[in-house]
């Protein structure tokens, strides 16, 4: 697992690591449904040293809860440029592309989905991002695509 230092695994949040769901109560406060088999796969492949980001174009409080709780430093929470975000930071972590995974679910993770060495779009994903990406995942995002993706990592690409 020597060679999990070398990969970014970076992904959408909203439908990705989450059910795509946002309950907002009637005083304004917002809940989202995270999977805790998800949370172990990310921590896992963060203790392993590989390096983990999300990168989500709605800003949320919870989003900055979850990354925290997992130990994920990289966090682009509400940003405007998801390629811009992620080609950046691997340049700056010194990861070449093709070792990049991007994991998403719609239209709006295309350019990174593209871009990624290996571009994942979760079960439920919409059929363009589908369309588009190496690997679909069986399982639907928020209910435990990302510990499909870090498995199939580990026991296809790390062997």
């Amino acid at each position: 697992m020597g060679e999990v230092a070398n990969y970014l695994l970076a992904m959408d949040v909203d439908g990705t690591l989450t059910d795509g769901g946002i309950y907002l109560s009637s005083d304004g406060q917002e809940t989202k449904r995270y999977d805790v088999k998800d949370g172990m796969a990310i921590v896992s492949f963060r203790k392993a040293g590989g390096h983990v980001a999300l990168i989500s174009g709605r800003y949320s409080k919870s989003t900055e809860l979850r990354a925290k709780e997992l130990g994920v430093v990289h966090l682009f929470n509400g940003t405007k440029d998801k390629i811009g975000d992620l080609t950046d930071l691997a340049s700056r972590l010194g990861i070449d592309r093709s070792k990049v995974l991007f994991v998403g679910d719609d239209v709006n993770d295309l350019d990174c989905v593209r871009w990624a060495g290996i571009g994942v779009s979760v079960g439920d994903g919409v059929d363009r991002l589908k369309a588009e990406a190496d690997w679909i995942t069986d399982r639907p995002g928020g209910y435990g695509a990302i510990r499909e993706v870090v498995d199939r990592l580990l026991e296809e690409v790390l062997p």
